[in-house]
């Protein structure tokens, strides 16, 4: 009696999965009309853009060169983005307005001196997914300070 259950309940089992699979596996007309509609509805989201202003930003960067972390700090008073999608690719532009750039570079141990590179500049962008940063009207200052760590 308890072999001819679980032969039963096994063919039903399988009888419901076959059933289950074939439902899931099969593609009817309504499948394919709401397809072509999430591929509209892709298509119209391909050609928007968006845009973001931000004011008073600031970015910490760390970036890892011979085994030393840099700091690298990127202040602007304004920031305005730029997000462009075209054929499922983004591209993204930030223009920055009144940057400060400071860059804790190289530690001398024997003199417990570090490298400051002080940027400032009027305008500048950066460009995503090339990673370039341009920055215009740019003055430069080199520092050597005492480390203190």
């Amino acid at each position: 009696m308890l072999k001819k259950t679980f032969v039963l309940s096994l063919l039903g089992l399988v009888i419901f999965i076959t059933l289950f699979l074939l439902n899931f596996l099969y593609i009817n007309e309504k499948d394919i009309v709401a397809y072509n509609n999430l591929a509209q509805k892709n298509l119209e989201f391909d050609s928007t853009k968006a845009y973001q202003k931000r004011e008073n930003v600031q970015k910490d960067l760390y970036v890892i060169d011979k085994n030393t972390r840099k700091h690298y700090l990127i202040s602007s008073k304004l920031s305005e983005i730029f997000l462009d999608r075209k054929n499922q690719k983004y591209e993204l532009i930030e223009n920055l307005n009144s940057i400060t750039l400071i860059c804790y570079e190289d530690i001398l141990d024997t003199q417990m001196m570090q490298h400051i590179k002080y940027i400032t500049a009027k305008s500048g962008s950066y460009i995503f997914p090339s990673h370039k940063f341009n920055l215009f009207d740019v003055n430069l200052s080199f520092i050597n300070t005492l480390n203190f760590n």
